[in-house]
């Protein structure tokens, strides 16, 4: 199933991790390119999963034959190579970003906006943990947000909170800087309506829904 017109999107409910099957999620297509891309695109998706009494999978994918990969330690700005993002506000409390190059460093960050943020290694030392991928010229991360972990950020939250029809708020990106061109691309599953670029504005992120 591919989502690309009511930015609404329906989370997949599996009995285990082991069990989860992104065959049988729904994808959705990061197809909004806004702001200087200068017809830069890429063909991208997101997929978010969520396993019983384990939490959150969330699989993201590119089609790039090179991707531009400089950072290779875990808080650099990954931004600005090659990257695919996955953004979630799971509760009121404030938003995740999971931010991660072709070669699986990771930026990640909690907070209510772009200027109130934290690390999240700054109360999670190990992070999210991240596994990247390469088929031919599709290059994958897999980013694993265990309830264990969300509940450092998200306190009140359990394995009952995310029952079916649960909503909550996020969004998939794709963004870099071509090291070829000097050009930015700033690529959406959701589209944000804003006259300047900026993927860090939760009030415009859109609706996640539990199956």
């Amino acid at each position: 199933m591919i989502n690309t017109g009511d930015r609404e999107y329906t989370v997949a409910r599996f009995k285990d991790r082991e069990s989860v099957d992104f065959g049988t999620a729904e994808t959705a297509q990061i197809a909004a390119y806004r702001w200087e891309n200068n017809g830069i695109e890429y063909e991208a998706f997101g997929q978010l999963a969520y396993a019983e009494n384990y939490g959150f999978v969330c699989r993201m994918a590119c089609r790039e034959e090179e991707p531009w990969a400089q950072y290779k330690n875990d808080g650099e700005d990954v931004y600005l190579d090659s990257a695919l993002e996955f953004f979630g506000q799971f509760t009121g409390e404030g938003y995740v970003n999971c931010e991660n190059n072709a070669l699986g460093v990771r930026l990640q960050q909690f907070g209510k906006n772009r200027f109130d943020r934290v690390p999240v290694w700054e109360k999670l030392p190990e992070g999210f943990p991240v596994a990247a991928g390469r088929d031919g010229d599709m290059w994958t991360v897999t980013v694993e947000l265990p309830l264990d972990k969300l509940k450092v950020f998200y306190k009140n939250i359990d394995n009952g909170t995310f029952k079916k029809g649960y909503r909550f708020t996020g969004n998939f990106y794709k963004t870099g800087l071509d090291p070829k061109s000097g050009e930015s691309h700033y690529g959406m599953w959701h589209e944000i309506k804003n006259e300047t670029a900026d993927f860090h504005l939760p009030d415009k992120f859109g609706q996640f829904v539990m199956g």
